[in-house]
């Protein structure tokens, strides 16, 4: 078995780990129950191994970015140097926030601007409009749309 392999299947051990506690967890959660190991003094967690940290979303996003993570099976003191954690640093370093209310707001004026009106003062009343509109009704849930009018 090849060193390539080796590090595959450890990885793949690390997974299972972290997906076996994430569902230990979730059952705790579910049934009322303190996890004592999830509760332990900060003395105590400096002990505890990286996959204790790492939750299945993390892991999740890590395979949705296509980040390598084999620096996870190395000591933390050796990150700075390690060729996957750099890779990774500049990858999250370089994600773009989107501020997704004000795209969507953006898009709609590009939609519609000259659409309805050409005159900027009905612009400005129907961009108002839909600000109030947005404020009363947030989201399309059901209960939020049920309400009354104010």
């Amino acid at each position: 078995m090849g060193i390539d392999m080796k590090l595959a299947k450890r990885e793949e051990r690390v997974l299972l780990k972290v997906i076996e506690q994430e569902n230990r967890r979730a059952k705790a959660h579910h049934s009322s129950e303190i996890d004592d190991n999830f509760m332990d003094s900060s003395e105590e967690s400096s002990e505890k191994a990286i996959e204790d940290f790492i939750s299945q979303k993390s892991f999740n996003l890590l395979r949705k970015l296509n980040i390598d993570i084999s620096f996870l099976n190395i000591s933390l003191d050796l990150w700075d140097w390690d060729d996957s954690y750099l890779k990774s640093q500049e990858i999250f370093q370089n994600l773009r926030v989107v501020n997704d209310t004000d795209e969507r707001g953006l898009k709609l004026m590009q939609d519609f601007n000259g659409l309805l009106t050409v005159d900027e003062e009905q612009k400005q009343f129907l961009l108002q409009c839909v600000e109030d509109h947005r404020k009363q009704y947030p989201d399309c849930k059901k209960a939020t749309l049920k309400r009354k009018f104010d």
